[in-house]
């Protein structure tokens, strides 16, 4: 199927077709810009890179969220910087190469193998 967009939270594919008259994602509802299908690629990159772009990309997308609290038409980052991570982790352990790509994935990790480990950050409990 020749597809036109792809949403970046839903990760679902849409046509020309389907997207007659749309002004969001058809199946999220989310206003966010959508992948175009045609662009996909397939790079060669190691996971300690993908992990530290992860960890910024997290980290700098809460400071956004956090200075957007009151905002109802703000999008959370933080929360699309998961959902993009979530799907590049599934392709890491299809491969054996599974890693956290987020500080806060990796915390879990670590409190899963150290029950009572905790995170705090700008004094809030974050896992």
């Amino acid at each position: 199927m020749d597809y036109a967009a792809r949403c970046v939270r839903c990760n679902k594919s849409f046509t020309e077709e389907e997207l007659k008259g749309a002004s969001c994602c058809p199946g999220c509802g989310t206003k966010d810009i959508p992948c175009d299908p045609k662009k996909d690629a397939s790079i060669l990159i190691n996971v300690h890179d993908l992990r530290i772009m992860g960890i910024w990309a997290e980290n700098y997308a809460n400071s956004v969220d956090n200075k957007h609290l009151d905002d109802v038409n703000h999008s959370s980052l933080k929360e699309l910087i998961t959902i993009i991570t979530d799907r590049i982790e599934v392709q890491l352990k299809a491969q054996g190469l599974y890693t956290p790509l987020t500080l806060v994935k990796e915390l879990k990790q670590l409190q899963t193998e150290h029950p009572g480990a905790q995170l705090f950050r700008d004094g809030k409990e974050e896992v």
